[in-house]
């Protein structure tokens, strides 16, 4: 009897993990299409190219000889154990090269290892350039990193090893990389999706465990604080339950994007609202690029079919509609990217415009003559009323709420 029941366990119990490995191997091997790693490549290389047009400019401003962090305050705050651009200055030193050339040089070498990505040229090492030159730009400033730049060079990691360039790339026209179904592409799609659902359940998570989100303190304060100061939200004071209802929807959709981004009930109903968050992200709060690469991330990952198509007939092989399907989602995130640009654009503008102050351009002023003198006394000026406005170019009577920024001076009209 004893015999009888211990070997009834032993078959069930290799029966459950037989079961379990099939599970395992059905979800992380099965063949799958590369259309959303190819998505997740360009749409990673776009905003990491407008990041870098954007912050190009101010480079020698911020880690150049004359500027905010100069070689020697970089290297006492930065880390000691990963690699910078100044280990470059360093060792070209050595053979007469300033620091201006070597900043140039890698920032120029990280632009073209980005327009490879983003075309498909070589892609595995044009994704190794552009993660290494990413990095040596990011620690050499690593007091003004973000959210962005490390999501970044983690994905950029991952798209060394994974096959991003098989559909949607030069590599695959030349034929350099296969375009069919593989447990590669599907290995490489979980190894994103779980890693997304991490990250965000750990974020909804801390959130939770916060008092101001649940109070709707932490939604004024990110709404009204100086460095994020967009629009003013100063009378959400006068409707509190506005703010508490705006966090309790963040943590919903952050502690529940691990469970409901998987069934296909919910999914697309999920992908909108991280999508809605991450508008609201970039357009509220001024973080443009991370709202953008978060969007990338969500619709790559979970927006984009992997599945391959079934086979017209018996015999023949599935249908590889990647390349289209990797092209109208493209096409499409660039056009939410696009969009998520010219709304930040539009109510910047709306915002920095003058409204019901009453400004006077300085061409407008004209020069007043000095009267005569006249031997009658000047009869005393009448006192200005309190309600009078003031004259243009004196300081407003009120001050803005605490938390937000003063009216921004006139435009300098001169040449």
């Amino acid at each position: 009897m004893k015999i009888t029941a211990r070997a009834t366990l032993e078959s069930a119990a290799k029966r459950l993990l037989s079961r379990a490995w099939i599970a395992i191997d059905r979800f992380a091997f099965t063949p799958a299409s590369a259309a959303p790693l190819a998505v997740l490549r360009i749409g990673l290389g776009v905003v990491l190219l407008a990041q870098a047009l954007v912050v190009a400019p101010a480079l020698f401003d911020l880690a150049g000889d004359t500027g905010i962090l100069q070689g020697p305050i970089r290297e006492a705050i930065a880390e000691k154990d990963l690699p910078s651009v100044d280990w470059l200055v360093r060792a070209f030193s050595r053979l007469g090269v300033g620091e201006a050339p070597v900043l140039v040089g890698t920032g120029l070498l990280y632009v073209m290892a980005l327009l490879a990505l983003i075309a498909g040229l070589r892609t595995r090492t044009a994704a190794a350039i552009t993660w290494l030159t990413h990095l040596l730009l990011s620690t050499t400033a690593d007091r003004a990193l973000y959210g962005v730049d490390e999501f970044a060079n983690v994905f950029l990691f991952y798209l060394i090893w994974m096959p991003s360039g098989a559909t949607l790339s030069l590599d695959r026209r030349l034929g350099r990389a296969p375009a069919d179904p593989s447990p590669t592409a599907r290995l490489a799609l979980r190894v994103v999706q779980i890693h997304l659902c991490m990250a965000y359940l750990i974020g909804g998570v801390e959130k939770a465990l916060d008092h101001p989100w649940w109070t709707g303190e932490a939604m004024w304060r990110a709404l009204t604080l100086p460095e994020f100061w967009q629009f003013d939200f100063s009378w959400l004071a006068n409707h509190p339950w506005m703010a508490k209802v705006a966090g309790w929807t963040v943590l919903l959709v952050e502690t529940g994007y691990s469970i409901f981004i998987w069934p296909r009930l919910t999914r697309r109903a999920w992908i909108v609202a991280t999508v809605a968050l991450h508008l609201g992200i970039a357009v509220f709060m001024g973080l443009h690029f991370f709202g953008a690469i978060m969007v990338v991330f969500t619709v790559a990952a979970f927006g984009v079919p992997a599945e391959p198509e079934p086979s017209l007939a018996a015999g023949e092989p599935p249908i590889d509609s990647s390349w289209i399907r990797a092209r109208r989602w493209t096409l499409r995130l660039l056009a939410l990217l696009g969009a998520i640009a010219l709304v930040g654009e539009v109510l910047g503008m709306i915002n920095a415009a003058p409204g019901d102050r009453s400004t006077v351009l300085v061409e407008d002023l004209i020069a007043v003559e000095e009267p005569a003198p006249t031997s009658e006394p000047a009869a005393p000026a009448a006192p200005a009323p309190a309600a009078a406005s003031a004259e243009p170019g004196s300081p407003p009577d009120t001050l803005p709420p605490p938390g937000l920024p003063a009216s921004p001076p006139l435009p300098d009209s001169g040449p």
